[in-house]
């Protein structure tokens, strides 16, 4: 939330948001391994591979990878100007455009996030749209009074709220930028929004593709399960789990943290 909030208004550096400041890790003994990508795990041997050719080993492994934002699958998803708010570098793009004139910003998603951004854009006077396809906001995490509450709340704040519009495509202009979205309504009725900026707030998806890309050696079968609202679950075959591998917070000894 913060950087969908403070740093992408402009109300605090990126600085002040982070989680810890930097000094705070090498006094607590915690080394931070950032822009390291794990590229295998050996439960047998207790190593991870780093994709510098580097091995780390374990007493104990926690797998905390965080999702990916899920892109928007519609023809003109790829046109300049549609945005994801994930990463600093996300968010200073959108600033970037901000700065360079955008005009309307249209938020597909009536999620947490989508309304978070929706929230800045009126903040920063900038007109803004959001369409759900569901009949309320926040529809897969809090109930219709809660719901009512926030839309009533981003309406006050001068949000545009399509409830129960999918997306059909999005339309770009001749210099390959967004400049509407085409969506259609529950009863069919088509229309076109325009937009010269498009955030996709439609949820993340579980950070588990380069765990089980780590992991698939040696592993005939793996299940894989969305629990609808945060997360995933993984089941692993017996003869291949390694008990070392669970989410665990007795550390005693120095760690190492890859991100």
């Amino acid at each position: 939330p913060p950087l969908s909030k403070e740093y992408l208004s402009g109300d605090k550096p990126f600085e002040r948001i982070l989680i810890r400041p930097e000094q705070f890790w090498s006094a607590k003994n915690i080394e931070l391994r950032l822009g390291t990508e794990v590229v295998a795990i050996d439960p047998a041997m207790h190593e991870v591979a780093l994709g510098g050719g580097e091995s780390i080993g374990y007493s104990k492994l926690i797998w905390a990878a965080g999702g990916t934002p899920r892109a928007l699958t519609c023809s003109g998803a790829d046109l300049k100007g549609v945005h994801a708010v994930r990463t600093r570098s996300d968010v200073d793009t959108l600033m970037q455009e901000l700065g360079d004139g955008a005009k309307k910003a249209v938020v597909v998603g009536g999620g947490y996030i989508g309304l978070e951004a929706a929230a800045v854009f009126r903040k920063l006077g900038l007109p803004v749209t959001v369409i759900e396809r569901e009949d309320r906001v926040l529809s897969r995490v809090a109930g219709p009074d809660l719901s009512g509450f926030y839309e009533a709340e981003h309406q006050r704040q001068g949000v545009e709220l399509l409830l129960g519009h999918n997306v059909e495509c999005l339309l770009g202009d001749d210099q390959g930028r967004v400049r509407a979205v085409a969506i259609e309504s529950g009863d069919g009725n088509r229309s076109e929004v325009e937009a010269d900026l498009v955030i996709a707030g439609i949820g993340i998806g579980g950070g588990v593709t380069s765990y089980l890309d780590a992991r698939r050696q040696g592993i005939a079968t793996l299940k894989i399960r969305h629990n609808g609202v945060l997360g995933y679950h993984i089941e692993v075959p017996a003869k291949a789990a390694d008990p070392l591998m669970r989410a665990d917070s007795g550390f005693t000894h120095r760690q190492t943290l890859a991100g």
